[in-house]
């Protein structure tokens, strides 16, 4: 097989994972077809390091894992890998154990090289090129481990990638602040996003072991990419992407269709960020073996080029971030943060359109209703399960701008004489219009005059509150006559009817009185 050198792209994401060498003789994204194979006891060898130390084979579940790693690589890059025997002939790539490969060091790979360059560069790789050699320790290649990772992280450099914290040829390093997994499968330094696994082992010991990325990352993909093209095959029709409720480390390709992320099934709320080039966080993670799941970070990537549509929320609180494209964004339960991005962006209501109230706030939209109180920005589409409704068709009472409420105080219910009472009047969630109802005082032991101010008159709360109160001044009469109590009434609501199907409601006050206390 030939190779050829690579120069710089003066992109410093990429250019940080090139090593200056790729397979194939026909430029730059471009694609190739590679093959692999498993050498056994009867594979022939043309050097001798590896051999020499003593070799083996890999069993039949380490070459699935392996392919698993390959296929990894082939679904984001346009390179094709057809697996052929090993014996007087052999694969581009191959793979095995050996005992030259020193202890701390898992396994390592050749990058495809030759000695013969011709004037553009091409050369006739070594027959070490590309081959993978594996510390006897490294067995253990589950989802998410560090020995898958180590196979990918191989491939990379079989490839034509180095590692992300090495300047070399003049290829860059990666800044420090990206040089961990969460960007490059190439670099040392693992990313916590997604949290630890823990076992427990002798003399109940925990044994941590980091997630590790299930996929290339980000600048994988784009340096890839960069070398051999893009597989816009990979998930080109309509897919649906959902997680596991532990947190991964990943990195989402997708070749085309109308896509769609669901994160309906988790178990907790979740950011979710459309845009290419950016991440999510999704899923439970644990960062200490006694410590509780707590929401993973940044754990979940969209590559560079991939469009996503559409996004499903969860059912608590999430933030869902749409992108340039047509999106809709269906919150769910929990009130939820809807950001639209440059496209005409719908949310979705589980509800029909009359179960819900709207309030326009400075900033943004707040949907209360079925699926919680959700706050809108960049929306242009309101979708219920009987109408879809434009901005200008939401009944945001006569389009006042309102301030959003903090939460109401508390209520002292026993007043001292010398103090003011007051009294909370509250609805179960914002209205579009503004409600009003009737108020005045009643006497009890208490008399309005000699123990309290009589107040009476029209509460009105507006659009998108929830929430005000009613004031009443004390009478400190300098009289130790005990304690008194009197009453609020509500009556008469603007919507016709109170909540409890009463004529009126009333609350009560008991007058402390301070004189008894000399």
């Amino acid at each position: 097989m030939i190779g050829q050198l690579v120069e710089l792209s003066n992109d410093e994401r990429i250019d940080a994972l090139l090593s200056g060498v790729k397979w194939g003789g026909s430029g730059i994204v471009n694609s190739v077809e590679l093959s692999y194979s498993i050498p056994s006891a009867t594979s022939t060898w043309r050097y001798t390091t590896e051999i020499d130390a003593g070799w083996y084979s890999l069993n039949n579940s380490q070459v699935l894992s392996f392919e698993t790693a390959l296929q990894g690589w082939a679904d984001v890059a346009d390179i094709t890998f057809t697996r052929i025997p090993d014996g007087q002939l052999y694969g581009d790539i191959r793979i095995a154990y050996s005992h030259e490969v020193e202890e701390g060091t898992a396994a390592y790979a050749y990058l495809p090289y030759g000695e013969n360059l011709s004037a553009r560069g091409i050369f006739t790789a070594d027959d070490e090129s590309g081959d993978i050699w594996l510390h006897p320790d490294t067995t253990e290649f589950s989802a998410g481990s560090f020995g898958l990772h180590t196979l990918s992280h191989e491939l990379g450099h079989a490839l034509g990638l180095k590692h992300s914290f090495e300047a070399e040829n003049g290829f860059p390093e990666l800044d420090i602040s990206q040089d961990h997994t969460g960007y490059t499968l190439m670099s040392y330094t693992d990313s916590t996003a997604a949290g630890y696994t823990y076992t427990q082992g002798d003399n109940n010991n925990y044994e941590s072991r980091i997630v590790m990325p299930t996929t290339p990352m980000l600048y994988d993909i784009l340096a890839i990419q960069h070398l051999y093209g893009a597989n816009m095959s990979t998930r080109a029709g309509d897919s649906l992407y959902s997680f596991g409720t532990r947190a991964e480390l990943m990195t989402i390709w997708d070749g085309g269709g109308t896509d769609t992320i669901n994160l309906s099934n988790q178990l907790v709320g979740a950011r979710l960020d459309l845009n290419p080039g950016t991440f999510s966080d999704i899923g439970l993670c644990q960062m200490t073996y006694q410590g509780e799941l707590e929401q993973a970070n940044d754990n979940i990537a969209i590559a560079f080029g991939v469009d996503i549509e559409h996004a499903v929320g969860t059912f608590s609180a999430d933030i869902l971030i749409g992108n340039a494209l047509d999106n809709t964004l269906t919150g769910g339960a929990g009130d939820d943060q809807l950001e639209g991005g440059g496209g005409e962006d719908t949310a979705v209501f589980s509800g029909s359109s009359a179960e819900y109230t709207f309030a326009q706030t400075d900033t943004d939209i707040t949907i209360t209703g079925l699926d919680g109180s959700d706050t809108l920005s960049g929306i242009e589409l309101f979708r219920f399960d009987n109408e879809t409704l434009t901005l200008n068709d939401l009944p945001l009472s006569d389009g006042s701008i309102i301030t959003r409420q903090e939460a109401p105080p508390a209520i002292d219910f026993r007043p001292i004489e010398t103090e003011v009472a007051y009294f909370l009047l509250q609805i179960d969630k914002p209205r579009a219009t503004s409600v009003s109802v009737n108020y005045h005082t009643r006497d009890g032991s208490a008399k309005a005059g000699e123990d309290y101010i009589a107040t009476s008159g029209v509460a009105t709360l507006l659009p998108g509150h929830t929430w005000l109160t009613l004031a009443v001044t004390l009478v400190d009469d300098n009289r130790a006559e005990g304690h008194e109590h009197f009453k609020m009434v509500i009556s008469d609501p603007s919507e016709g009817v109170l909540a409890s199907g009463d004529t009126e409601l009333t609350a009560e006050r008991i007058i402390v009185d301070n004189d008894l206390f000399g």
